[in-house]
């Protein structure tokens, strides 16, 4: 009896350990998952631009107006002030994520990181912002998006 309770108890600690060192993945995977996905969607970027809109540049859709801009920033800091009260207000394992956003943080460094981020924010709005919006509606990429 003792040795299947001491057995019982190893195959819980083997299956805990496991399990935890699962829990986290290796920089490499971090960065390969990362580099996947924003491949991914520049495809598919390249896709809908073939198919839909092959007539017009780039550079037309993106006008900077000073207004837009203040507009943006006016909004984002909303949303960062929104998620500082949502932070400071509702319980931490309603806002878990894994973890995964420190990990990918902590796979590059700062200049690399800042670099990266650029990147995902031009590769995302010009998907999302530039090419469905512009095909399907403000409100339908929206819907999309959430």
């Amino acid at each position: 009896m003792e040795t299947e309770i001491s057995g019982v108890v190893s195959r819980k600690r083997a299956v805990a350990t496991l399990t935890n060192s699962n829990d986290t993945l290796g920089i490499s995977e971090i960065r390969k998952a990362l580099f996947a996905s924003q491949g991914m969607l520049i495809l598919i970027s390249a896709m809908f631009i073939i198919v839909f809109d092959h007539t017009r540049s780039l550079s037309k859709w993106y006008h900077f107006h000073i207004i837009h801009v203040l507009q943006g920033a006016g909004i984002g800091l909303l949303f960062v002030l929104l998620q500082a009260a949502v932070e400071q207000w509702l319980p931490n394992h309603w806002l878990d994520d894994g973890g995964i956003n420190k990990q990918l943080i902590h796979a590059f460094r700062l200049p690399e990181l800042m670099v990266v981020m650029l990147g995902v924010a031009c590769i995302e709005e010009t998907l999302f912002r530039g090419i469905l919006q512009s095909i399907i509606g403000f409100w339908a990429a929206n819907v999309i998006l959430h």
